[in-house]
Parts: C-alpha cells; sequence; structure tokens
C-alpha cells in the first residue's frame, strides 16, 4: 500500500520521472555532477545520486563508503498467517530467550481472512528456521487472535549490525538500509529510514546545488546521532531480553513494571521510538 501511495503520488509531479523496470548499471562523478547509464540505456545528468538500493548497495561500494558492524548470529523467520479473530490493528512484540516474536497486523484477505504477519528472531541453526511448525507459532500467539486457520510460506533472514563510516560521498548520500541496518527488536528500521529521506530532503528543499559539500557534511552531521544511538538502543535492547543471567532478569522485569507504571516514562520511550 506503501509502495502504490508513493507510484501515484510521483505520478502526479511533472518534475519526478518514474523508470519502471529499470536499474542504474554505471555511474561517476565528473565537473561537479553525476553521469549514469541504466540497463535500458537511458543516460542521465544529474547533482545528486542518492543510494536507496538496499544493505548490499552497489552505489555504496562503488562510493568507497566502507561500514562496520557484526552479525547475530541470528535469522529473523517471516511468514503470513490467518486466524480465527480480527486484530483490531494491534501489533504485540513479545520478548524471548530465544529472540522476540512480533505479531504485525495486516489487511483481511480480499475472501475475509483475517491476517497477520508474524517476525520470530531465532538462533542460527534452529531447525525451525527451515520449517516452522505452527504448533509452536500458536504456543506463542497470544489468545485474542484465537486458532491459526492458514500459514503462507515462511522465510529466514540473517540478522546483522552494519553502520556506513559516512552517509555520504562526492555527489552521492545514502539513505535507509544502504547506509545502515540495525537489530529489527522494537521495528526500528524503518522509522529510521524514514527519518533519513526527511532530513535530507528539508535540506534539499533549499539547497541550490543539491550535491554541494556543505550540504551533504550537513546531512552526515544531522544524521549521525539518531542512527547510532538507535543502533545502541536496539542491539542493547536485544542483548537485555536475551540474557539468561537471573540478576539482569529481575532488574528488567522490575524495570519494565516501573515503565509500565509511569505514564510520563512510556510517552518517552514511545515518542523516542518514533523520532522525537
Amino acid at each position: 500500500d506503501l509502495r502504490r501511495a508513493l507510484i501515484e503520488d510521483a505520478a502526479q509531479k511533472e518534475n519526478i520521472t518514474h523508470l519502471l523496470q529499470d536499474s542504474l548499471t554505471e555511474w561517476r562523478v565528473e565537473n561537479d555532477a553525476v553521469f549514469a547509464r541504466t540497463k535500458n540505456g537511458e543516460e542521465i545528468t544529474a547533482k545528486l545520486l542518492v543510494g536507496a538500493d538496499g544493505r548490499g548497495s552497489e552505489i555504496r561500494k562503488q562510493a568507497g563508503l566502507a561500514q562496520f558492524g557484526w552479525s547475530y548470529n541470528e535469522s529473523a523467520l517471516v511468514c503470513t498467517i490467518g486466524h480465527e479473530h480480527p486484530h483490531k490493528n494491534i501489533a504485540v512484540e513479545r520478548f524471548r530467550e530465544t529472540g522476540p516474536f512480533a505479531v504485525l497486523p495486516m489487511e483481511d484477505s480480499s475472501d475475509g481472512l483475517h491476517r497477520s504477519a508474524i517476525v520470530w528472531t531465532l538462533h542460527e541453526g534452529d531447525p525451525r528456521l527451515k520449517a516452522a511448525p505452527q504448533d509452536d507459532i500458536q504456543s506463542l500467539l497470544p489468545s485474542f487472535y484465537g486458532q491459526i486457520v492458514y500459514m503462507g510460506k515462511t522465510q529466514a533472514f540473517p540478522l546483522v549490525m552494519k553502520q556506513s563510516y559516512k552517509m555520504t560521498a562526492e555527489r552521492v548520500a545514502l539513505i535507509a538500509d544502504a547506509g545502515h541496518v540495525i537489530h529489527p527488536i522494537a521495528g526500528q528500521g524503518l522509522n529510521v529510514g524514514l527519518r533519513d529521506v526527511a532530513e535530507l530532503a528539508d535540506l534539499l528543499a533549499t539547497a541550490s546545488d543539491p550535491g554541494a559539500a556543505d550540504v551533504l557534511a550537513a546531512y552526515d552531521r544531522m544524521r549521525r546521532a539518531d542512527v547510532v544511538s538507535m543502533s545502541i538502543f536496539t542491539d542493547k535492547l536485544n542483548r537485555l531480553f536475551g540474557t539468561t543471567f537471573a540478576p539482569i532478569r529481575w532488574a528488567r522485569q522490575i524495570g519494565l513494571k516501573m515503565v509500565a507504571a509511569t505514564p510520563a516514562l512510556k510517552q518517552f520511550f514511545m515518542k523516542r521510538a518514533m523520532g522525537f
């Protein structure tokens, strides 16, 4: 739905050319401009190239932007389920020693099937990553969903933390997963990426040269604190809920109860997660 809305909005803008079923094959920076060629032979000249091509970004690699990070030795098991009762647009995340288990609301199917997405973090080597038993997912599903009546194909995605030392190079800016990948706990990856887009858009709206060094330096500086702090937050949160050390587990339970009983604390964490 989000992609469809963006495509429809772009189609209404006279200053946007949307090249469908095409991809970038080569590009270079020369004489204060970016020259690019697409797979279909389209030649493009621009003042700025935005790398939005995901965690394996070829634009980032070609721009020479190095990264640091590590593997969590975990994978996210993802699938769609159909369930007996409506989800009422509620998202649930249960924190378990094996990793977080999230149930995310989806639109009902055309035949009225109530659907949700499952994102279940499991350690590498767990046999459930290859074939998750429906009974295991049912046992973790809160009771208000009722019985699982449909289960789609499962997929597994390795989890890593990756950070680019810089989000910019000459005439190049990275956004979202092209520049940083964080643990999916608490679902913050998309939010951080959207804040990249918003920050860059604000800067470009008033820039006479969108690819100028001072514009890109400002973007890199303005995004650094948010990206780093959210990377640290999700990393520590995952480690906190994954520990079996009894004193830390007791402290965690006390802390969660304090947050639940204190509206001001709840609002603080909610706003922080939304980027405010």
